[in-house]
Order: structure tokens, then sequence, then C-alpha cells
């Protein structure tokens, strides 16, 4: 089956699934839509989810896929409702559904892909979410990005492209990770280190988050505790870009007064255009029999 011989129904979400669509559709695919933030350029807007999905071979689902575990977001279709239209003709894509949702779309006999969990669709998704984050500290900031002093919590796809950024702007750039390899790698990219610490009860950083005018964590285990809090200069902005339930003591800093910003999906929120393409990208790269390259 060729490109042009399928038929997709792109199914609830925000302005990524809209230029999803219309990526879906330059490729040559036939695409229907329901629930979605906007109209389409190029898609065909349906009046209800059995318009949508009728004759749709390939169901592409928002990330989150939901947000309470009953309802596709953006929509009104339940999750109940989607899978009894399943069945082993469709190849369902979908971002971070619950263990709950993926167990009852597996019985359905459907090809399903969690496109959230692709390799190349994380390391293509650091690169706004790190230009998100630049973004968000010059907004929060009371100085200017050049010439300060930035604390990078982690060293994965994010932490590497944030760090990277930040020191093309003139930042200070301390990173700190558990990995040595990790830590070698980015004082070779002009950043001083710190070395993550692990414990028996699990990793905490050592007493340094003083000195920094900005911190952004990248990890999702509880390392910015309040020991670590206390020592935070006041005029510290701390920006969290790991998943729930992220890495900050969210009430210790509301405590001693420290500006915190929850920055989750932000791809979605800055670049919703490259996003909803790169999205598009790990659903053609499948039906085409690739990994999820472009």
């Amino acid at each position: 089956m060729t490109d042009r011989q399928h038929s997709v129904a792109v199914l609830g979400g925000d302005a990524r699934q809209v230029y999803a669509a219309d990526h879906l559709t330059r490729a040559g695919y036939a695409v229907k839509t329901y629930g979605l933030a906007a109209d389409t350029q190029r898609a065909i807007r349906c009046a209800s989810f059995e318009a949508a999905i009728n004759e749709a071979d390939i169901w592409l689902l928002p990330l989150p896929m939901t947000r309470d575990g009953f309802q596709i977001t953006g929509t009104d279709i339940s999750v109940t409702q989607l899978v009894s239209r399943m069945s082993e003709k469709h190849t369902v894509f979908c971002g971070r559904p619950d263990t709950e949702c993926l167990q009852k779309m597996n019985s359905r006999g459907s090809k399903v892909i969690d496109y959230s969990q692709d390799e190349v669709f994380m390391i293509r998704n650091a690169q706004p979410t790190a230009e998100g984050a630049v973004g968000i500290a010059m907004n929060e900031m009371r100085r200017t990005l050049f010439g300060s002093c930035a604390l990078v919590v982690g060293y994965g796809r994010i932490g590497k492209l944030l760090s990277e950024l930040l020191i093309r702007v003139g930042v200070d750039v301390t990173v700190a990770a558990r990995k040595d390899a990790d830590l070698a790698y980015a004082a070779l990219r002009g950043c001083h280190t710190c070395k993550i610490i692990t414990r028996e009860k699990g990793s905490e950083l050592p007493a340094l988050s003083s000195g920094f005018h900005v911190i952004f964590n990248t990890v999702p285990v509880l390392l910015l505790d309040e020991r670590m809090l206390e020592a935070t200069d006041r005029e510290t902005v701390l920006i969290d870009l790991a998943s729930a339930p992220g890495g900050i003591d969210y009430d210790a800093a509301n405590r001693l007064g420290l500006k915190t910003v929850v920055a989750l999906s932000l791809p979605g929120k800055v670049a919703p255009l490259t996003a909803g393409e790169i999205i598009g990208d790990c659903v053609l790269s499948y039906m085409r029999g690739g990994d999820g390259s472009p």
C-alpha cells in the first residue's frame, strides 16, 4: 500500500495536531480531523468522530492521549468509544497512553504505537524544548542571560541542547549529572561540572545551588529539595522541564519565596508547527517501514 492509498483520522489535541494533519496531507495522505483546536489548511474537518474515522486505517491521537484516562484530549470521545471502533485493520498512533488505555487498545488487535517513546521523536523534540526553556528564562529573569550563571541538572537529550544554547548566548553553565561520561562530555563543551551523588536512599546534589541566576531541571527525581533550596539565592529562577512529578520541592520553593516555573509540553506551546511536523514525520517513517526518522 502506498502513502496515497492510506487514509488518516487525526483526533483531538492542541495546535500540534493541526500542523501534523497538514504535514500528512502534503505527504499524500487523505486526512480527516475531529476535535482539533483549529482548522487545518488542507485536511477535511468532520462534524463527528464517526465521520472522521470512516475508512481511515491510520488514527493519530494527541500527546497526551488523555489527561484523565477516560476522554481523548480536546474531544468528547471517550476511551471506551474509541476502543469499541478499533480493529486489526487499524494502526493507532498515540502519545503517552496510560497502562489501562494501552491494554484496552491492544486487546482489539490494532497495531498501537506510542510515538512519544520513539527515540528520534524525543531527540527532535528536545530542540524546541530547549529553545522554549531559554525563552522562559529571558522572560522571568531580571537580568540578561548574557553574563549570567546557570545550572542545568541532567545531561540527557534536553540537557545537552540546552547547555549548548546557553553557552552560545554567553551564559556561564554548570552541568550536574550522574554519569562520569556525561560530565566529561559537558566539560569538553565548555561547561563546569558537578556530579550527582548516588546513595542507597536515592540521588542528591551537593550543596552548590547558590550563585546561580537560573536553574533548569531536566531530571524527574526530587533533587532540588528543601535543603538545596534553602541555599539558593532568592533571585534565582527555577525552571522545571522534567515530566511529573518533576525534580523540585514546590512547597519548599513557595515557602522560601523562590520563583518556580513548571514548563511541561513546551514544544506544543512554543513551536507547535515544528512539533506537529515531528509527529507527522514519526507517522510517515513508521508507515514506510522506518524507525521514526523523517
